[in-house]
């Protein structure tokens, strides 16, 4: 049996009705700055998130695409420092990558 689809299926997500007070949303636009990172190769240029640290190494995740094609990955972390990445890899066979750097 071939089943096709030919329209785009659009996944539904409960609402979330939460409103956040003042000092939560400076916490959380404070974390998002603190731990987005850009990404550069010579092929593409991208931004991640930093999802772990352990002692001076850090892992970031990111989209495959923007890794995939390089083996010269450099971060630029929020204080402007650049890092060389090293252990890229895919996730699965999704369009999502972790990689490593260390400061």
């Amino acid at each position: 049996m071939i089943l096709s689809v030919n329209h785009p299926v659009l996944a539904e997500f409960p609402e979330i009705n939460h409103r956040f007070t003042e000092q939560q949303t400076v916490n959380i636009e404070r974390l998002a700055r603190l731990t987005t990172v850009r990404l550069l190769t010579p092929n593409a240029s991208g931004s991640g998130v930093i999802i772990q640290r352990q002692g001076q190494t850090y892992t970031v995740i990111t989209n495959w695409h923007v890794l995939a094609f390089s083996q010269q990955q450099t971060v630029i972390t929020p204080d402007g420092q650049k890092y060389q990445l090293f252990g890229a890899k895919q996730l699965g066979n999704t369009d999502l990558a972790i990689a490593h750097f260390n400061s």
